[in-house]
């Protein structure tokens, strides 16, 4: 494992984001994975919110890691549909920031090239992680591990 990967934090909850039509969600609550999915960004904002109102209920410290596609710099040799998708990613990585800045909760905007994409059985491999995932579920995992 990379040491790019490696994150340090004395959170009680960790929630990474990888944003787009299929959102990747992931939480760590006291050190433990509990969550690696994948949903709308309305559902995800709205379980960032109820994890919100879980810490504030027991004094706990929370933050979010959100992939930044608007820090990448190369997309390649794509068709116009591509440039589309990366164009609404940026627009949800916008929505994603002004939503943690309304509502004052701690992010970081992370790097695309800071998050690892793993298999699924890579992934299971190396965080025992055995039930279904996605890909952008994954790498919204890997921003938190």
């Amino acid at each position: 494992m990379s040491n790019k990967l490696v994150f340090k934090h004395n959170h009680d909850v960790l929630i990474g984001i990888d944003p787009g039509t299929n959102t990747g969600f992931a939480v760590k609550e006291k050190g433990v994975l509990v969550r690696v999915e994948t949903m709308t960004i309305i559902e995800a904002i709205m379980a960032v919110h109820s994890y919100e109102a879980k810490c504030l209920s027991l004094g706990w410290s929370m933050l979010l890691r959100i992939e930044d596609a608007r820090l990448r710099t190369f997309f390649g040799k794509t068709g116009s549909e591509k440039w589309k998708g990366a164009g609404s990613i940026i627009r949800d990585c916008s929505i994603w920031e002004d939503e943690m800045n309304r509502r004052s909760i701690p992010f970081q905007m992370v790097h695309p090239k800071n998050v690892r994409a793993t298999d699924a059985k890579q992934f299971e491999q190396l965080c025992g992680w055995s039930k279904r995932t996605s890909i952008h579920a994954r790498e919204a995992a890997w921003m938190i591990i």
